[in-house]
């Protein structure tokens, strides 16, 4: 994968991330009972939200840092390539 195609992953995950889990923990404790199909998890009952959310918001951020540092190693030239 190119630069180009790691920075189209870190935003794909970025947006998943954000909106999924950290909007969709914003609008539960704001009281929003009208899911959309965009908020998955608030079709949840109230606790497993906040755990699928919070795991969301977790997997994301590594996902991130992986693809980042497989980013930085392409420019560098120092990735493995097995």
């Amino acid at each position: 994968m190119d630069d180009g195609g790691y920075r189209l992953a870190e935003s794909v995950v970025a947006i998943i991330g954000i909106r999924e889990g950290l909007v969709t923990i914003i609008l539960k404790l704001i009281g929003h009972d009208n899911p959309g199909w965009m908020s998955l998890p608030l079709y949840l009952p109230d606790a497993w939200c906040y755990v699928v959310a919070s795991a969301i918001v977790v997997v994301a951020f590594a996902a991130l840092v992986v693809l980042d540092k497989a980013r930085l190693a392409l420019r560098t030239g120092t990735r493995n390539e097995t």
